[in-house]
């Protein structure tokens, strides 16, 4: 199984004049041919052709991606919290007819996990914490929340740090 764009830019295109509407399939299968050799064709079994993903399927992508990133935070104690306006930024901005969803990562990566990343390494994030996202003027803007040590915990880390010395 393999996935490929060929023939999505032709799909897109505006047909101009009084040409019929020509079936966007077919248009596919000539951009395959073009872009495949013979012998590379003749090895395919089937060629389907997928719709553009809707609304829905690209805020689960976007879950799925977000869920693999918390799941990496997890052990530092960090969590991330995007509200609706933040998702659908993310949905938005990640995806587009031709490419599907295949920029999402690149802009997760981006726009929340180097942002956090920097948050982890030197800022407010390096005991845990939490990372809030949402959207400003059309960006994707984040605050942070550090978590708190509790006064039971202190004194805990009071003792064993006398204890060792």
């Amino acid at each position: 199984i393999m996935t490929t764009n060929a023939g999505a830019f032709e799909r897109d295109k505006e047909k101009l004049g009084f040409t019929p509407s020509s079936d966007s399939d077919s248009d596919g299968i000539i951009e395959i041919k073009r872009l495949f050799a013979p012998e590379f064709r003749n090895r395919l079994d089937a060629i389907v052709h997928f719709n553009p993903l809707g609304q829905e399927t690209v805020l689960l992508i976007v879950d799925k991606f977000l869920a693999a990133l918390q799941a990496q935070l997890e052990p530092r104690r960090v969590q991330v919290k995007l509200d609706e306006k933040a998702r659908e930024w993310l949905a938005f901005e990640g995806s587009s007819a031709r490419l599907g969803a295949r920029p999402m990562q690149r802009l997760i990566v981006e726009h929340v996990k180097k942002v956090i990343l920097d948050d982890l390494l030197f800022g407010a994030l390096r005991k845990g914490g939490v990372a809030r996202f949402t959207v400003r003027k059309n960006r994707l803007v984040h605050t942070v929340s550090p978590h708190r040590s509790s006064p039971r915990r202190r004194a805990r880390r009071a003792t064993a740090a006398a204890a060792a010395e």
